[in-house]
C-alpha cells in the first residue's frame, strides 16, 4: 500500500508542464526542501517566475535570463504541508498551474540548555545573549537580497572535508532552557576547532562579521536568491564584497555566538526560504 502510494506520489512529480515550455517537475514531496522545474525551450530573454501557494500564503522564485535548457529551482517552507498550487510565469504570462501534495517533514525534538556562558571560546566584549532583536532582522534583510546573476555550479559540495557527526539535522524543534525557540534552519557538524570550512558554491560574500547569536558568520550570495550561511566560525578568512570560488576556505570551524561545543552551523535559503542543506548538495542544480 505504501509502495502504491510513493508510486503514485512519484509519477505526480514527473509530470510534464505543457506550454510554449516543456517542464518536468523535480520534487520529492517534502517541506523544507529545494525543488526544480527542468526546462527546455526557454526564452533567453525573458524571465521567469515560479510562484507557490497555499491557503494564506505564497512565495516568489524569479529566475533573470535562463539558457534554453535549464533548471529552475524553488523552496516549500518548512512549516507547509497539504494541498500547495505551482505555478510557472514567463513575463507575467501564466504558463502553467500545478497542484502540489506537501507533506511535512518528520523532525525530532532539539532541548538544549545553556548556562551563563555559552562556550569558553566566547570572545570578550561580544555578549552572546539571546541578540534576536538585533540579528534576526538584519539577516532577513541579507537573504532576502537578491542578485539577477547566478553564480552557483551543478552541484554543491560539503563544506568540510571530514568531520564527526551531525549534532543536529535541519528541521529540529529547538527548546532553549525549556522555551520554544522554532525549527532548526540549518545542519550543524561537529568539528575539532579549527577546520577549515569550504564554500559550497561559487558567490559573492554579502556578510563576514561577527552576530549576537551565530557568533562569526560568513553569507554567501550565489545569485538567483541561493544564499549559503556559515556559523560559529573560530576564524573568518574572507571580506565582504570578495568573489570566492566553489571550495575556497573561508574559515575555520570554532563555536562562537551561542553555542554548546565545536561545530559548523549551514544554511541554505532561496529568497529567505530555508531548506535543508544536505538536500541541496544532493541535487544537481543546473543541467
Amino acid at each position: 500500500m505504501l509502495r502504491a502510494a510513493l508510486l503514485a506520489l512519484l509519477l505526480l512529480f514527473l509530470l510534464p508542464i505543457w506550454g510554449l515550455e516543456r517542464c518536468k517537475l523535480s520534487y520529492d514531496g517534502f517541506s523544507g526542501h529545494l525543488g526544480l522545474l527542468k526546462c527546455e525551450g526557454l526564452s533567453s530573454n525573458s524571465t521567469y517566475r515560479v510562484v507557490l501557494k497555499n491557503r494564506s500564503s505564497e512565495r516568489v522564485f524569479t529566475q533573470f535570463h535562463p539558457q534554453r535548457v535549464d533548471y529552475l529551482p524553488f523552496a516549500v517552507p518548512r512549516w507547509w504541508s497539504g494541498r500547495v498550487f505551482l505555478y510557472l510565469y514567463r513575463d507575467g504570462y501564466l504558463l502553467a498551474k500545478v497542484p502540489l501534495k506537501v507533506e511535512k517533514l518528520k523532525v525530532r525534538v532539539s532541548r538544549i540548555r545553556f548556562g551563563k556562558h555559552s562556550h569558553p571560546e566566547v570572545e570578550k566584549g561580544k555578549k552572546s545573549t539571546d541578540g534576536k532583536g538585533f540579528q534576526y532582522p538584519s539577516v532577513r534583510r541579507l537573504l532576502k537580497t537578491y542578485t539577477p546573476v547566478r553564480f552557483y555550479e551543478r552541484r554543491a559540495i560539503l563544506p568540510l572535508e571530514r568531520y564527526r557527526y551531525i549534532t543536529t539535522p535541519f528541521g529540529s524543534e529547538r527548546y532553549i532552557n525549556g522555551v520554544y525557540h522554532g525549527f532548526h534552519k540549518g545542519v550543524d557538524f561537529a568539528a575539532p576547532r579549527g577546520t577549515p570550512v569550504y564554500a559550497i558554491l561559487s558567490g559573492r560574500v554579502i556578510y563576514a562579521g561577527w552576530m549576537p547569536l551565530t557568533g562569526k558568520t560568513v553569507i554567501i550570495d550565489h545569485g538567483w536568491g541561493l544564499m549559503s550561511l556559515y556559523a560559529h566560525l573560530s576564524e573568518v578568512d574572507v571580506k565582504r564584497g570578495e568573489f570566492v570560488r566553489q571550495g575556497e576556505v573561508i574559515g575555520r570551524v570554532g563555536s562562537t555566538g551561542r553555542s554548546t561545543g565545536y561545530h559548523l552551523h549551514l544554511g541554505v535559503y532561496l529568497n529567505d526560504t530555508a531548506v535543508d542543506p544536505l538536500r541541496v548538495i544532493k541535487l544537481k542544480l543546473r543541467p
